[in-house]
């Protein structure tokens, strides 16, 4: 049956351009415009850091080859914010006083910065990077930059202090909790990463809660409970909340995020919601590949659901070439009675844990990730690690004898980048990595 009607995308993101790729292609008679109060559209938020120390440039960000969206039947109106959803009447209004009517609706709205209880934070020289513009106003004023606080100890904050200690800034690194990426590390490899950061230059302050900022004579202040810190230009890397503004104004059902089923669709028929903006099925982490999943799923339900998302077990890695990282599971959930396989080397470690139904719950490789493409693999499909090894067998040889017995017929075919680690899944290997934007020929058959 031949499919028609009229299909508005709200958001530029991965989400959002999965969307509407992947309903094009689901139903090839639709209208589709995509919605997007970002004149730029979609470009590689990840490599925001690269763009502000002028790594790189604006055009090595746009991942997309020009005028793809256009090319397929995509109506673009970028630099256009909207300003609510009618859902009785089923339009969408921009802020130019224009109507949109629809059909069906996605809401692929993103996540905005979190905004710490910071007195002093809204002062001049205090930075958020989470747009194209954050990191253009960063880079028009690096050259007059030379000492630079970063708040927030997660992964963003940590891939932006090594970005800006690369430019050959003095960076400071202030988090209020215990430790580095605490929702991703053990004790141990998190401090371990800090003594890393400390070798790169980076001065590193954990359980230090940031109570105000202010301007002094010459530089801004950055004041903790104990101590004083001095910049001259500060990013606030606060973790990140989802954009459910026009959703909660619209009258959806939200919590922390926009709450969907399996299918992606929310609490108002004919209205689905994918990506960073949506309420994480069993707390995912927001990050790309569940986004790209999402949204393609959302718009291939969007006039027929059929598709249901499952949630799986993403990795982490640092983007910053510097320090190498890969982490994969929960490290506050390893079961007690987990065995811990361990490999040490002078500058690198490697850690698995095996609960006794043999599948790896938690993994992490700091210094070396070699074989992290092996674990992905493993724990995505909940492989087993071969029983008949020796009791003190190294990580690198379970994970060589664990792919020497798997049946490959049934595990996803996934490619590497041999240059940032990012995993694509699929036949063949994406024509450019969307992290770090290397060509096909750079990744690696896992």
């Amino acid at each position: 049956m031949t499919v028609k009607g009229t299909l508005i995308i709200i958001g530029s993101g991965i989400a959002g351009v999965a969307a509407a790729r992947s309903a094009r292609r689901t139903y090839p008679h639709i209208k589709i415009t995509l919605v997007s109060e970002d004149p730029m559209g979609f470009y590689n938020r990840i490599a925001l850091g690269a763009l502000a120390v002028k790594k790189r440039s604006e055009v090595e960000l746009m991942t997309l080859a020009p005028h793809l969206l256009e090319n397929e039947r995509i109506d673009l109106r970028l630099g256009n914010e909207t300003s609510a959803i009618d859902t009785i009447h089923k339009t969408v209004h921009l802020q130019t006083g224009e109507q949109l009517a629809y059909d069906k609706l996605i809401l692929a709205t993103g996540a905005v910065p979190s905004r710490p209880p910071i007195s002093g934070i809204e002062s001049d020289g205090v930075h958020y990077l989470w747009s194209i513009n954050d990191a253009r106003r960063i880079a028009h004023q690096l050259h007059k930059t030379r000492e630079m606080v970063v708040i927030g100890g997660g992964i963003l904050g940590v891939e932006a202090a090594l970005d800006l200690a690369d430019a050959k800034k003095k960076v400071t690194l202030i988090e209020a909790a215990n430790g580095l990426l605490e929702h991703h590390l053990t004790e141990d490899v998190s401090n371990a990463l800090q003594q890393k950061l400390s070798n790169a230059g980076i001065s590193v302050h954990t359980r230090e809660l940031v109570s105000q900022i202010e301007h002094g004579d010459n530089a801004l202040r950055v004041k903790t409970s104990t101590t004083v810190f001095l910049a001259d230009l500060i990013l606030v890397s606060a973790g990140v909340r989802p954009n459910i503004s026009l959703a909660t104004s619209a009258g959806l059902a939200t919590q922390k995020g926009i709450v969907v089923n399996h299918r992606m669709e929310t609490s108002i028929p004919d209205i689905l919601a994918c990506g960073n903006c949506v309420e994480q099925p069993q707390g995912g982490a927001l990050l790309w590949n569940p986004a790209k999943a999402q949204g393609e799923i959302a718009g291939a339900n969007a006039f027929h659901p059929t598709r249901i998302f499952v949630s799986t077990t993403y990795p982490i890695h640092l983007k910053n070439n510097t320090i190498p990282l890969f982490a994969m599971g929960d490290p506050h959930g390893i079961p007690d009675d987990a065995v811990c396989i361990q490999e040490k080397g002078a500058q690198y470690q490697k850690t698995l844990y095996v609960c006794t139904a043999g599948m790896i719950r938690y993994a992490v490789f700091l210094g070396d990730v070699s074989g992290h493409h092996q674990v992905e693999k493993m724990m995505r499909n909940q492989l087993e690690v071969p029983k008949n090894l020796p009791a003190q067998s190294s990580v690198s040889q379970m994970l060589q004898a664990a792919m020497q017995v798997a049946d490959a017929g049934y595990l996803k075919k996934a490619w590497v980048c041999n240059v940032c680690g990012y995993t694509h899944e699929g036949d063949v290997a994406p024509g450019v990595c969307p992290v770090c934007n290397v060509g096909r020929d750079q990744f690696l058959a896992a």
